[in-house]
């Protein structure tokens, strides 16, 4: 399950990028509080932002929006799926990563957010790893069919 979320993330950010081109969207990865990981996406229009995350062992997506200004500071407000508030994000993007705080919505809890960019390629091999062609061949042409199998992480 955690693997397709990556994949619809990375499919969603791929399109929402060539849809918008003014306002493409960015991958990242890391951690809240230290312990648990995050995957999030953020979309970037003037100085609005709008986006996605999940813990990685939780099945739901919340959503984010807020805020950043022309130095890298940034506020996002976290919702679940109902809607409700259930966090506060705020922090500073500088060299690809995102280092700051996320909060309860009464501040009464506070833990550190680090989280990086992530490349297209890193997200899908965190998605659905690293696999190798072991083999290809093939004299049939184009109506040739071949049963494919995995061992492992292998392909034969």
């Amino acid at each position: 399950m955690q693997r397709i979320d990556v994949i619809m993330l990375v499919l969603l950010a791929t399109v929402k990028t060539f849809a918008a081109e003014e306002s493409p969207t960015t991958l990242y990865a890391g951690t809240v509080g230290g312990k648990r990981t995050v995957t999030m996406e953020l979309s970037r229009s003037g100085p609005s932002l709008r986006g996605f995350y999940r813990y990685d062992r939780q099945p739901d997506v919340l959503t984010l929006t807020g805020t950043t200004g022309a130095s890298g500071e940034l506020r996002l407000i976290e919702k679940d799926p109902r809607g409700k508030t259930t966090g506060k994000i705020s922090g500073e993007a500088q060299n690809g990563c995102i280092k700051g705080e996320w909060s309860s919505p009464n501040a009464a809890k506070r833990v550190p957010l680090n989280v990086c960019q992530l490349s297209k390629r890193q997200a899908l091999t965190a998605a659905i790893g690293t696999f190798y062609l072991a083999s290809a061949s093939g004299m049939t042409g184009a109506n040739g069919m071949y049963d494919i199998v995995r061992s492992g992480r292998h392909w034969s």
